[in-house]
C-alpha cells in the first residue's frame, strides 16, 4: 500500500550560493538535511539544462546537458581536480569564472593518464548518444558568435559530414572542454542526488514538453521538427486564447514531426527520457497535454489566435 508523502518545490538557484545563486555546494546538502528533518520525502526542482541569455530553465540549449553555472568550484578543489594556485589569476566576479576553472581542470586531466582521465573517458563513452553532438554544437555557437544555427554557413547548418569532421579535428580541444564540463556537472549532481536518496529524499525533475529551436537536438535532428529547408520553423508551439490572455501564448518552440518520430520508433524521445531517468527519481513533464494534442501556430502569426489543435500519438509513445 502506497504511503502519503510530502515535498517541496525549490530550484537549485533559489538556494544561497557563492556566485549570487545556489549551486551543488554545501547549501544544497544543508537543504536536503532540512527536508529530511521535516519529514519531507520529495524535492522537486526545475529543469537543469544550460540556458540562453534569458536564463529560463524551460528554454535550454540541450535536452540532455546540464547548466555548468550550478557547479560548485570548491568541490573541484576538494576532489583534486584543481588546486588553489590554478585559480590565482582568475576573478570570481568574471561571468565566465566557472567555465575558466573547468577548462583549467580539463587541460590538467587531458595531460595526465591517471584514474581521473579514465573516469572522464568512461563518461564520454556512456553518454556518446548526445554528448559529442552537444559539445560540437556549443563550439560552433562560440565560433559563430552565438548566432542562430539556421544562419550558420550552409555546410554547418546542414551538418555536412566532411565539414563537421574537419571542424571537429581543428577544434578538438574545445570539444573536449565542453565534454569535461558535462562530466563534472553529472558527477557533482549525482553525488548530491545520492546524498538526498540516502536521507530518504527523492528528486523530482521537470522536463518541458517542447525543446528550444536553438538547441543541439533540433540542429542535429531536423527531420523530427516542423522546419523548412533553411532550418526555420514552419509551425510553433503555444496555447490558445483563454481567460488569462486574449491572444493566447505563442511560445515559439518548433513543433514535432510526429510521423517521423514514430517511424523511427520514437528513438529521439526514448534517448531523452533515458537521460532524465539517470538524473532524477521521478519526472514531471511540463505541459504534458502536448502528448495528446498540441496547439499548432503558423510561424508567420504574431500571436497564438490563429492556431489549431493537432492530435499527437502520445499513447503509442
Amino acid at each position: 500500500m502506497s504511503k502519503r508523502q510530502a515535498g517541496v518545490l525549490c530550484h537549485i538557484t533559489s538556494l544561497p550560493g557563492n556566485q549570487g545563486f545556489g549551486d551543488f555546494g554545501p547549501n544544497a546538502y544543508k537543504f536536503v538535511d532540512f527536508l529530511s528533518s521535516c519529514g519531507f520525502t520529495m524535492w522537486q526542482i526545475l529543469p537543469l539544462g544550460p540556458t540562453h541569455s534569458d536564463n529560463s530553465p524551460y528554454l535550454s540549449l540541450s535536452a540532455h546537458a546540464g547548466n555548468i553555472n550550478l557547479i560548485n568550484i570548491d568541490w573541484l578543489l576538494e576532489n583534486g581536480w584543481l588546486n588553489k594556485t590554478d585559480l590565482e589569476t582568475l576573478s570570481v566576479n568574471d561571468s565566465e569564472y566557472i567555465k575558466k576553472c573547468l577548462n583549467i581542470a580539463c587541460k590538467k586531466v587531458l595531460e595526465s593518464n591517471n584514474n581521473k582521465a579514465t573516469t572522464f573517458n568512461r563518461f564520454i563513452k556512456k553518454h556518446e548518444y548526445w554528448l559529442t553532438t552537444f559539445s560540437l554544437f556549443m563550439v560552433l555557437r562560440d565560433h559563430f558568435k552565438q548566432k542562430p544555427w539556421a544562419s550558420w554557413p550552409e555546410e554547418y547548418r546542414d551538418r555536412n559530414s566532411n565539414a563537421l569532421d574537419i571542424f571537429t579535428t581543428n577544434h578538438l580541444s574545445r570539444v573536449k572542454e565542453y565534454q569535461f564540463q558535462q562530466f563534472i556537472f553529472f558527477s557533482q549532481w549525482m553525488e548530491l542526488k545520492e546524498y538526498a536518496n540516502d536521507n530518504g529524499v527523492s528528486i523530482i525533475g521537470d522536463m518541458p514538453i517542447f525543446v528550444s529551436l536553438e538547441s543541439a537536438e533540433v540542429w542535429a535532428n531536423r527531420k523530427y521538427f516542423t522546419l523548412d529547408e533553411s532550418g526555420e520553423p514552419e509551425f510553433v508551439a503555444g496555447v490558445p486564447p483563454d481567460y488569462f490572455s486574449e491572444t493566447g501564448q505563442r511560445w515559439g518552440n518548433p513543433l514535432y514531426q510526429w510521423s517521423n518520430l514514430e517511424k523511427d520508433g520514437f528513438s529521439w524521445w526514448i534517448d531523452r527520457i533515458k537521460t532524465q531517468c539517470e538524473l532524477y527519481d521521478a519526472i514531471r513533464i511540463d505541459h504534458f497535454l502536448g502528448l495528446v494534442r498540441c496547439w499548432e501556430i503558423p510561424s508567420s502569426e504574431p500571436t497564438a489566435i490563429n492556431g489549431r489543435w493537432v492530435p499527437v500519438p502520445g499513447k503509442h509513445l
